[in-house]
C-alpha cells in the first residue's frame, strides 16, 4: 500500500528533534538548522511501502516536495514516484538483480533505495531528483506505512473536510486501499492512476491540522512514539549539510549500517516480484559463530527461514490482481502470474574480506561483492504460498573483536518483522557454547557480546 506521505512526516521530524530521548547537543549543527529553518530549503519525503519489501524499508510508490521558506512551509506537493520522474531521460542500467530477475528495463527513481544504508540510498535519490527535476534535495525523510498509522493511534481520529468520513490507526489502512484501488466491473479491486492525489491529499491535510495544535497529552504520546519509531526505522532522515547529518547520526535516525569492531551481520530482502504481499511472510534469522580464538577467525553459519502465509481471500479485498501475482520469470525472459508468489534478491552483509565456502537454498546459485565497506552475498529465491524455505550461507571471516571477545552487531530491514537467534562457541571446544539470543524479536539495530575464556 502506498504511504500516506503527509504533513504528518514533517512534523515527526520536528517531534524527533525536540523529545527524542535519543538526542545528543550537538552544537557545530546550530548554525545548520537556523540556516535551514529561515533559508528556502527542499524536502522530500519518501513513503515506503513495506507490503513490497525493499532495502531501507519498502518501495518508494509515494515521493512528496516540500519546500521551506523563513519558518514557512510555502509548497507541497505529493504524486505516484513516477510523477516526478522523466522517462525521457536518458536510461540508466538498474542494478544487475534487479535486471535480472525483475525484469526493469531502466533504473528509475521510484527504486533509488538499492542500499540498504539510508544515507547511500538517499544521495541516489537525490542523483535522480537532480536529473529529472534539475534542483537539488537539502533533505529526504523515509516514512514506512507503520509509521503513519502509529501517529494516527497518538493523535486520534482524523475527519476528512470535504467527506466528513473519520479515519483512525484502526481502519486507515483499509479505507486508503479501498478509494486507491476501487472495485471494478468484475468485482476485483483496480488501480487508479488518479487515485493517490485525490485520497492522500485530504487525509494529509487533515493530520496536518491536528499536529498543527497538538494538546499536551497528545504531545506526550508522540514523545514517547518517536524513539520506537527511530529504533524501528519507521523513520530515516538525510540531510545535505554534513553538520545536520552528523547530528541526525548521532540521534540515531539517519538509518546508516552501523561500523565498528567485531562481527557484523545484515540480511536484506529486496522484493523483485511485483506482488505486494510482504505482511504475509514470516521470516527469522539463525546465527551460529565458531571461533578460532588463536587465528583470530570465525567460521560462520547464518540460516534464514521463510514462511510464505499468503491470504488470497483477505488480499483479494483490496489489490487489483496484478499485484497479487505479478512476477517476472527470468529463465522465460518474461512476465507471469502467479498469485502469492513472492520473490526475493537476499543479500547478506557481512565484514569486509569474509569468504564464502558454501550455499543452500536459493534458486539460481549466488554471487559475493563489496557494498557500503561490506562484503555481500547475495542470491535469487521464489517462495510460493504456503511454502517454507530455509536459506543457508557459510562463510569465513576475520575476528576483528578485542583480544579474547566476541562482539556482533545485527542491523535490523525496517518494514520487516523477524526473530533472531544467535549462539558462540570457540572452534578447539575449550568453552561450551554460548546462547546470546533465542528467537529475539528483532526491533532495532542489536549489539551482542561473549567473553571467550
Amino acid at each position: 500500500m502506498p504511504i500516506v506521505v503527509t504533513f504528518a512526516a514533517l512534523a515527526v521530524v520536528g517531534v524527533v528533534v525536540v523529545v527524542s530521548n535519543r538526542i545528543v547537543p550537538t552544537f557545530a549543527a546550530i548554525p545548520a538548522v537556523v540556516g535551514f529553518a529561515i533559508g528556502r530549503s527542499v524536502v522530500v519525503i519518501a513513503g515506503q511501502n513495506s507490503d513490497e519489501p525493499r532495502p531501507t524499508g519498502g518501495f518508494m510508490g509515494t515521493l512528496a516536495r516540500a519546500e521551506i521558506d523563513s519558518f514557512r512551509l510555502v509548497a507541497f506537493d505529493v504524486r505516484n514516484s513516477s510523477g516526478f520522474e522523466n522517462l525521457s531521460a536518458d536510461r540508466v542500467r538498474a542494478p544487475e538483480p534487479l535486471e535480472k530477475y525483475a525484469g526493469f528495463g531502466a533504473w528509475q527513481m521510484r527504486d533509488a533505495n538499492w542500499s540498504p544504508d539510508f544515507p547511500t540510498a538517499a544521495e541516489q535519490l537525490d542523483w535522480f531528483w537532480r536529473r529529472d527535476q534539475d534542483e537539488s534535495i537539502d533533505a529526504v525523510v523515509a516514512v514506512n506505512e507503520e509509521g503513519v498509522f502509529a501517529i494516527l493511534d497518538a493523535i486520534g481520529p482524523i475527519t476528512i473536510e470535504d467527506s466528513g468520513e473519520i479515519i483512525d490507526a484502526a481502519n486507515a489502512r483499509a479505507r486508503i486501499l479501498e478509494q486507491l484501488y476501487p472495485i471494478g466491473p468484475d468485482g476485483r479491486p483496480f488501480h487508479d492512476t488518479t487515485a493517490k492525489p485525490r485520497t492522500l491529499g485530504p487525509i494529509a491535510n487533515a493530520i496536518r491540522q491536528r499536529l498543527a495544535r497538538p494538546t499536551p497529552s497528545e504531545i506526550v504520546r508522540l514523545a514517547r512514539l518517536m524513539p520506537r519509531l527511530i529504533e524501528e526505522k519507521t523513520v530515516q532522515i538525510w540531510f545535505r549539510d554534513i553538520r545536520l547529518q552528523t547530528a541526525a547520526a548521532a540521534w540515531g535516525v539517519d538509518g546508516a549500517l552501523s561500523r565498528g569492531p567485531g562481527d557484523f551481520l545484515a540480511v536484506i530482502d529486496t522484493s523483485v516480484s511485483y506482488t505486494k504481499i510482504g505482511r504475509y511472510l514470516r521470516s527469522s534469522i539463525d546465527y551460529q559463530a565458531s571461533v578460532d580464538v588463536a587465528a583470530r577467525a570465525i567460521l560462520s553459519t547464518v540460516t534464514i527461514t521463510y514462511e510464505n502465509g499468503y491470504d488470497g481471500v483477505e488480499a483479494r479485498k483490496y489489490y487489483p490482481p496484478f499485484y497479487l501475482s505479478r512476477i517476472f520469470d527470468f529463465r522465460r525472459d518474461a512476465f507471469v502470474d502467479s498469485e502469492g508468489t513472492w520473490a526475493t534478491w537476499l543479500r547478506v552483509f557481512v565484514p569486509l574480506g569474509a569468504v564464502l565456502h558454501g550455499v543452500s537454498g536459493l534458486d539460481d546459485g549466488s554471487d559475493s561483492t563489496t557494498d557500503a565497506d561490506r562484503t555481500v552475498f547475495g542470491g535469487y529465491a521464489r517462495i510460493g504460498p504456503g511454502e517454507t524455505r530455509r536459506i543457508r550461507f557459510e562463510y569465513v571471516v576475520e575476528n576483528t573483536s578485542p583480544s579474547g571477545t566476541y562482539v556482533l552487531r545485527v542491523h535490523r530491514q525496517g518494514g520487516i518483522e523477524r526473530t533472531f537467534s544467535a549462539v558462540i562457541r570457540r572452534s578447539d571446544d575449550a568453552g561450551q557454547a554460548e546462547i546470546l539470543t533465542a528467537n529475539l524479536p528483532l526491533t532495532g539495530d542489536a549489539r551482542f557480546a561473549a567473553h571467550l575464556k
